[in-house]
């Protein structure tokens, strides 16, 4: 669904889609914020749901059942939100005070439903930076998650969902060493994963010193 908040495929019409994508080797990633659209989008088997704001129980058990990876990205509406005044007039903004509400409820459900959870922004220009995935995590980490699973859903599952497990998200050999290390504890305090000690990119290093 877009903008007007209306499912904007009939089924048959997504599921031509999935089946030929997963025919040609590819994955799906769905924009779904309403619970229409997330039931139609789990049946015909996508891969990853982005925002998912409207989920209820049913629909993460189903999700979590079939592995869909939910891509929640709360950063986005809660930066809306603390920006109101500025938004509230553009038409297609209008139904985020309701979702920004049960987009929390429906990351929480997915959570205790066990779907894997991936982490994503949806930042646009003008609302905030686009190396927004650290506050991302701490929003998720501020909600519920906990900050090692936050870390997870950033490296492991991000790798998953995007298909690239072998190559990319965990420390492993034969895989891309791309890594980052910083001044205190991101499990205990997801916030220090502003500063940065080091980055290394490819297995060299290419940069330190704490972020601004």
């Amino acid at each position: 669904n877009g903008p007007l908040n209306v499912v904007e495929f009939t089924p048959p019409e997504l599921q031509a889609i999935v089946d030929e994508a997963h025919r040609c080797g590819r994955r799906v990633a769905c924009h779904a914020s309403i619970l229409a659209s997330s039931q139609m989008a789990i049946r015909a088997g996508v891969d990853t749901m982005e925002h998912g704001c409207d989920l209820d129980q049913a629909a993460a058990r189903e999700m979590a059942a079939r592995g869909i990876v939910l891509v929640p990205t709360l950063l986005v509406t809660t930066l809306i939100m603390d920006r109101w005044d500025e938004f509230k007039a553009i038409p297609m903004m209008r139904s985020i005070p309701v979702r920004a509400k049960r987009h929390v409820e429906s990351f929480q459900i997915a959570m205790a439903a066990g779907v894997t959870i991936a982490a994503g922004t949806d930042i646009f220009h003008g609302l905030g930076r686009f190396d927004a995935l650290p506050e991302e995590l701490g929003v998720m980490v501020q909600h519920g998650m906990a900050p090692s699973d936050a870390l997870v859903a950033a490296t492991r599952t991000g790798a998953r969902a995007l298909g690239l497990e072998r190559e990319l998200g965990t420390i492993e050999r034969g895989k891309q060493a791309d890594l980052l290390a910083v001044e205190g504890d991101p499990t205990r305090d997801i916030s220090v994963l502003r500063q940065v000690a080091l980055v290394m990119q490819s297995g060299e290093i290419v940069g330190g010193g704490r972020c601004p």
